[in-house]
């Protein structure tokens, strides 16, 4: 089957050679990698999409002609993935949730790379989804959080200013750290709200109370540790309190370091430093940045 592709390819039968290529799948599903690798090089030269448009008619055409072989299913939602048509791959994704009686992961990874791939209203569904089928209570859980995440991404997006909207974002978060108390689990909603009450509802003295409330929380990772002290000193800074700001900025730059969160520590300390006049000194750090091992920061 596979020198039938080939000869199919190099002929330029098309079709033939994506029936040659489902021929192998179906007779021995572990080559489904090899088979997807030759079809995805086959596919990514198609600067008229005419390829991507036949395979796409062809398995949507077989899959409705065989419901029951379920790797159709597979093979059009891989295909989706290649092409980002978010919405059509969750579309088989459920198919195949509900085929498989899964859990959701397959449906929850592709909500993170819908997001990812700033497709936040499949995200948004996807999460949806997981929580309604309420079969996996840690994936239920970790959906609640990613759905409002997105949520406010999809809002910041938006460019929009609905009072409404971003009220209810904040009620949102509130509730989720009430059920799920304060804990490493909980720290992106926390960095999120904190954002949102500061830079959205001019509520810092909230924002300042929470972050203060987590860096307190016992046996916090030193990351999550880092990216709360990071936020507050930002808060700090957006209010004016400038000491305040480049003291937290100074002690993560010194646990961090040689890491990139002590990267980011100097580099904003340094532009605090830029714009209170201090030039000399922000010219020194910046110095430094430069000639830092990460390219990055660089």
């Amino acid at each position: 089957a596979f020198e039938l592709a080939y000869m199919h390819e190099a002929l330029g039968n098309s079709e033939q050679m994506i029936e040659e290529y489902l021929n192998v799948v179906l007779a021995s599903p572990q080559q489904i990698n090899m088979v997807q690798s030759r079809l995805q090089t086959w596919l990514n030269d198609d600067p008229e999409n005419v390829r991507n448009e036949t395979y796409h008619s062809i398995l949507l055409k077989k899959s409705q002609e065989n419901p029951d072989v379920i790797l159709y299913n597979e093979m059009l939602l891989w295909h989706a993935v290649q092409q980002k048509d978010f919405p059509f791959a969750f579309l088989q994704a459920k198919a195949l949730d509900k085929r498989y009686n899964e859990s959701g992961k397959r449906i929850f990874d592709l909500a993170a790379l819908s997001a990812n791939n700033l497709d936040f209203k499949t995200a948004i569904e996807c999460y949806k989804y997981i929580i309604k089928k309420n079969t996996n209570t840690e994936l239920v859980s970790q959906s609640q959080i990613d759905l409002t995440n997105t949520e406010f991404k999809q809002y910041q997006q938006s460019y929009t200013q609905d009072p409404k909207q971003i009220q209810q974002l904040e009620n949102s978060y509130k509730d989720l750290i009430q059920n799920y108390g304060k804990s490493s689990f909980t720290i992106p909603l926390i960095l999120n709200l904190s954002y949102l009450q500061t830079f959205y509802l001019q509520k810092h003295t909230e924002a300042i109370e929470l972050l203060n409330e987590a860096i307190t929380i016992p046996n916090l990772p030193a990351n999550d540790l880092a990216d709360c002290k990071l936020q507050l000193a930002d808060i700090y800074l957006y209010t004016g309190e400038q000491w305040e700001a480049t003291l937290l900025y100074s002690q993560v730059e010194k646990v961090f370091k040689n890491e990139p969160r002590g990267h980011e520590a100097k580099f904003r300390n340094a532009r605090l430093s830029y714009y209170i006049g201090e030039f000399e000194w922000a010219k020194a750090q910046l110095d430094i940045l430069k000639a830092a091992t990460s390219k990055l920061i660089s």
